[in-house]
């Protein structure tokens, strides 16, 4: 037959984060108090290094994704800023062709109405990324 390991052995050779949540258990006394959890994995000091790291992990990933939602809607802001200035040019370009002096009157106004709009939106718009992209695409450059 094998030999046969003793309890003392095999505590000496818990990894080091199950090594607290078995000394935590056993004072508890399992064979003598009924109120004892069944095992050492059912107390607060039994934690997982892997699970906290995992944790922290998404976080940060938590993080980026609120970055990248927020880089996303600056971006669709933007492009209609961009429609907006786009529509100033065809509103301000059909003026002259009309032959009414109130129709020139009324596109030229439409075009000032979409400029303002649009210069008031890109005066809002940031201009640079904040946070740890910035950084990461300052040290690109």
């Amino acid at each position: 037959m094998g030999m046969r390991k003793s309890p003392h052995f095999t505590s000496l050779h818990f990894p080091p984060h199950l090594k607290q949540p078995v000394q935590d258990w056993k004072a508890l006394q399992p064979e003598q108090n009924p109120d004892a959890p069944a095992n050492p994995f059912s107390l607060p000091s039994y934690v997982i290094p892997q699970a906290v790291a995992a944790g922290e992990q998404m976080n940060i990933g938590f993080m980026f994704d609120a970055q990248a939602r927020q880089a996303s809607h600056n971006s669709s802001r933007y492009t209609r800023t961009t429609v907006g200035f786009a529509l100033v040019l065809f509103f301000a370009g059909l003026a002259p062709r009309s032959e009414s002096r109130h129709a020139r009157l009324l596109l030229l106004a439409i075009a000032v109405v979409f400029l303002i709009g649009a210069a008031f939106t890109i005066a809002a718009l940031p201009t640079t990324l904040l946070g740890p992209l910035s950084t990461a695409s300052a040290e690109v450059q």
